[in-house]
């Protein structure tokens, strides 16, 4: 139970007055008056219920159309002098329908004569979009029969509210864990923080896809994806993140999130909505400095390696400090478009632009040919390569040729 606001008190006082002569109070006299005499029945009571109000609700995305509110209503009984158990029957329908639906029965409650601090709800959401009507039957517990029924045409708060069954929204966005080494105001690095929501009441498996573009550009490019993490409700305990790194330049950033295992996005964030989404600066913090490589093997001097170690050196932008990365080696025919996964290196650490950064890798072909060569350098926690050494940066990534 749970007394409304002054509104509807003031409401309910307006009322009473019209509903007065609709009591069914009586007795019936067996002597007295007239010299008859006997004894009086006991006077007769009635129920009904007063009134109807909606209370707070969900729109998480601003459509007009709720995903769920709560239905609070007043049940009186005729006499003050009298409290009765009593519980609801609540329908719906669409509006431009006659049949009802059950949604439910409330448990039993207890109602005091004209109080309007015996106010009950229920919460209802789960409704197809469109436009609902409601309804409200009231029972004494000890009976069958209903006592009275409370509908569209008594109230109009019981008439043409939208609904809609779901609805999802990715609340807001922020950054933390923001690396600045050179303290220039763009980030070397920094974890993408969200909290999704869902409709009151739901707990859902959720998984986040991250996109980004140049700041002024229309095109989005993938990064990485969450993990598959839950939501409930409204809570702001629930939020999720990534860690990015990369640049240089300035990028706008999407989030767009799905439900585990479905194709289709529920909701998405992006910079219009979200200014910490709008133009981030970001810079680099490694670098590829070279690629050389060592211990050729070329048994029938043909100029085709059997094998060789592939050696770059890695350096972190600021001189004192040192980070854990890890390298994504990829190989392509010479003039061919796509590029092949050759090896991930495991996380290791460089510090500053020391010479013992440097990390070799051996690489040998199963089909001869000569072979074009690309090193993306990652934070070993991040998404996008804060470094890459590419064919055009240095001719030792170029038509290498290699033979079994």
């Amino acid at each position: 139970m749970k007394p409304l606001d002054g509104a509807w008190r003031a409401v309910r006082r307006a009322r009473a007055v019209g509903l007065a002569g609709l009591l069914v109070v009586g007795a019936l006299s067996v002597g007295g008056c007239g010299g008859h005499g006997g004894t009086s029945k006991p006077p007769t009571y009635s129920l009904g219920i007063f009134d109807a109000q909606w209370i707070g609700g969900t729109d998480l995305d601003g459509d007009g159309l709720w995903e769920t509110r709560r239905l609070a209503w007043d049940a009186d009984v005729s006499r003050d002098d009298l409290t009765k158990s009593v519980k609801v029957k609540v329908y719906a329908r669409p509006s431009d329908e006659t049949t009802w639906t059950l949604l439910g029965t409330t448990d039993c409650y207890s109602i005091t004569g004209g109080s309007d601090s015996d106010v009950y709800y229920v919460d209802v959401s789960g409704f197809p979009q469109g436009t609902w009507d409601f309804k409200l039957e009231l029972y004494e517990c000890s009976g069958t029969s209903v006592a009275d029924r409370y509908g569209p045409a008594d109230d109009p708060d019981l008439s043409g509210k939208d609904f809609e069954e779901l609805a999802y929204r990715i609340y807001g966005a922020a950054w933390d864990n923001r690396l600045d080494v050179d303290q220039d105001g763009c980030w070397e690095g920094a974890r993408l923080y969200w909290d999704a929501d869902v409709t009151d009441g739901l707990t859902k498996s959720v998984q986040a896809n991250i996109y980004a573009r140049p700041t002024g550009t229309a095109s989005w490019s993938y990064l990485a994806p969450s993990t598959c993490y839950t939501i409930s409700g409204t809570s702001s305990s629930d939020l999720a993140w990534v860690d990015l790194s990369g640049g240089p330049g300035s990028y706008d950033f999407r989030i767009d999130l799905y439900e585990c295992g479905e194709p289709s996005p529920v909701a998405s964030l992006g910079p219009a909505a979200a200014a910490e989404l709008h133009d981030r600066c970001w810079e680099p913090a490694l670098e590829i400095s070279d690629a050389s490589w060592a211990n050729a093997l070329d048994a029938d001097h043909d100029g085709f390696w059997e094998s060789a170690d592939l050696i770059w050196n890695a350096n972190v932008v600021a001189s004192d400090a040192s980070l854990p990365v890890k390298a994504k080696v990829y190989y392509r025919p010479t003039g061919g478009s796509t590029w092949t996964l050759l090896t991930t290196t495991q996380c290791y650490t460089i510090t500053g632009n020391s010479g013992t950064n440097a990390v070799a890798i051996p690489v040998a072909a199963n089909v001869r040919a000569c072979y074009d060569f690309l090193i993306d350098l990652y934070d070993c926690g991040g998404t996008m390569p804060a470094a890459r050494l590419a064919l055009e940066d240095d001719p030792d990534l170029y038509s290498r040729c290699l033979e079994p």
